[in-house]
């Protein structure tokens, strides 16, 4: 066997040593996608969303808010 046959040998054993790497971080990174967005989409929502009813009087308010409901959402974080 020739220097040249045994090089290129060793290149298409490296090439396909990448290419199935790659395929398996390509793999793992979308099975890690589909677990995040299941989570975000059937957990979060449930252990989130906490209502919560409070009466205030507040003083010097006019009578047509009277009974008036307000939604307040609080602690959005987003990014950093």
């Amino acid at each position: 066997m020739n220097s040249f046959a045994h090089a290129d040998g060793a290149r298409r054993h490296r090439r396909g040593r990448a290419r199935s790497w790659l395929t398996g971080v390509v793999a793992g990174l979308a099975v890690l996608g589909l677990l995040v967005t299941g989570y975000g989409v059937t957990v979060e929502p449930r252990l989130i969303l906490d209502g919560e009813r409070i009466q205030a009087r507040i003083p010097g308010l006019s009578p047509e808010w009277e009974g008036a409901q307000v939604l307040v959402f609080s602690d959005l974080q987003v990014g950093m």
